[in-house]
């Protein structure tokens, strides 16, 4: 955060309620506080465009923010292989 921002102000991106990335490549641990993340959120993100890579489609696509994100949490999804 720089200096002087506050993180309920809306017109910060990444603030409080904002969700900052692709969620069809966004690591769980992101959205629940971006600013806590480390080099495995962005290992996580890399695994996942390599799924997309093999399979030709998203991990995780379709439904709304809050499917996506539960999904992410919940779900091991590896490429069918078809």
């Amino acid at each position: 955060m720089i200096q002087g921002e506050l993180a309920t102000d809306r017109a910060v991106v990444g603030g409080q309620g904002y969700v900052v990335g692709t969620l069809d490549y966004i690591a769980p641990e992101q959205v629940d506080d971006a600013a806590k993340v480390d080099a495995r959120s962005d290992i996580y993100s890399l695994g996942l465009r390599f799924v997309f890579c093999v399979d030709g489609s998203a991990a995780f696509s379709g439904g709304d923010t809050r499917q996506k994100i539960t999904r992410h949490r919940t779900e091991n999804r590896l490429p069918s292989g078809n």
